[in-house]
């Protein structure tokens, strides 16, 4: 869950994967008092399965009205600032997983990072080559 806007009795979630976000409608009338209240109590960051059909809104939104919400799991600590994300370097590079959230201009560059390193590999292995990899050596055992 990236972002949760409640509307009287509609709940807009916003979800990400790997392939993009996509919007959840979760209209009271569909999932009832108990999913209302379940969809309620998720915060920023928590893992949700979803069952529903895929619609558009009256705005001419893509999304999937929620017929059945399930956690898959909770998140036990904040997401970075939306606006902001990680600025620090540092903390960027210590949290690979938050940044990666939070910023789609790194996921691009692991995407194409990726894409690259597996182009060398499939090239070289082609041509006969094979990849080895040796510890570091060191002149102090341990």
């Amino acid at each position: 869950v990236m972002l949760l806007r409640e509307q009287g009795k509609l709940v807009f979630a916003t979800m990400r994967d790997r392939d993009g976000d996509v919007q959840l409608f979760v209209s009271k009338a569909v999932v009832g008092d108990d999913g209302f209240d379940a969809i309620r109590d998720l915060d920023l960051g928590d893992w949700v399965g979803v069952h529903g059909t895929v619609m558009t809104t009256r705005k001419g939104e893509l999304s999937v009205k929620v017929q059945q919400l399930e956690l898959l799991s909770k998140a036990v600590r904040p997401m970075p600032d939306k606006w902001h994300g990680l600025t620090d370097t540092d903390t960027r590079f210590r949290q690979r997983y938050a940044d990666l959230i939070v910023n789609d201009e790194a996921r691009h560059n692991f995407r194409v990072r990726h894409e690259i390193i597996a182009s060398f590999r499939r090239t070289l292995h082609g041509r006969g080559f094979i990849e080895v990899e040796t510890p570091v050596l060191h002149v102090e055992a341990g």
